[in-house]
């Protein structure tokens, strides 16, 4: 399963999969993803976390992984993966930069992910954040 929801509507986005991601799923969710960013109310600049710690298997044709970039990029947030495996964490990171050219960041929880962006966006605040 791939979902995409708001944690911080239209300020902070998660992207999660589970199992073996189908092709099909993942293009369902990144239409949703577009018409998520896509939306006038959104802040000018999102944050994305990933959360791929139950993932088995994700189809990645090379342009599917850049449609999964190119709509953060548009915003300008910070890409952050939640990786509980310190190897995974550093994989995800050399693979995001090398994809995306941006800011990336793994951590090991999603409260870990929220924590760091209250530090680096002040737009965020502890009322803000939603249960997960």
């Amino acid at each position: 399963m791939y979902q995409v929801t708001w944690i911080v509507r239209n300020k902070v986005m998660l992207v999660k999969a589970t199992g073996d991601v189908t092709d099909g799923e993942l293009r369902s969710a990144l239409s949703l993803k577009h018409v998520m960013l896509t939306d006038p109310t959104v802040a000018e600049r999102v944050h994305c976390l990933f959360d791929y710690r139950q993932l088995k298997r994700l189809p990645l044709a090379p342009a599917l992984r850049l449609k999964l970039n190119q709509s953060e990029e548009e915003h300008g947030g910070w890409t952050i993966h939640i990786q509980d495996n310190p190897l995974s964490r550093r994989l995800a990171d050399f693979t995001t930069r090398l994809i995306a050219g941006r800011s990336v960041k793994t951590v090991a929880s999603i409260d870990e992910a929220l924590a760091f962006l209250q530090t680096e966006d002040t737009s965020l605040s502890e009322t803000q954040k939603a249960t997960v």
